[in-house]
């Protein structure tokens, strides 16, 4: 099984719930890197921010596709309308794990 380590969290919609993945944690040695929201409640990414304080928060498709240090994509809770923007992704050669 492969073990990736530099994480990008994509936030797609207000959660009831804090993201949260099990086993994705600093101490194990996951790091997420960058944060991505659309269409995210401010003051939700705003405690993604808290939560992440050294990952980056990116504005384009193009600040994921093109990092070669991002290793996995962690999709929260895609739309249909989301497949476009999951197919970039897929074709620039990064791992995706919906959550």
């Amino acid at each position: 099984m492969e073990t990736f380590n530099n994480l990008l969290l994509l936030e797609n919609y207000f959660a009831e719930e804090e993201f949260d993945v099990a086993g994705i944690s600093n101490e194990k040695g996951y790091q997420i890197k960058k944060l991505y929201f659309q269409n995210t409640d401010a003051a939700y990414a705003g405690k993604l921010r808290q939560r992440f304080p050294t990952a980056e928060t990116v504005q384009s498709m193009n600040d994921i596709t093109d990092d070669h240090g991002i290793e996995l994509i962690l999709i929260s809770a895609p739309k249909a309308s989301d497949f476009n923007m999951l197919g970039q992704v897929l074709r620039a050669g990064k791992h995706v794990r919906i959550v």
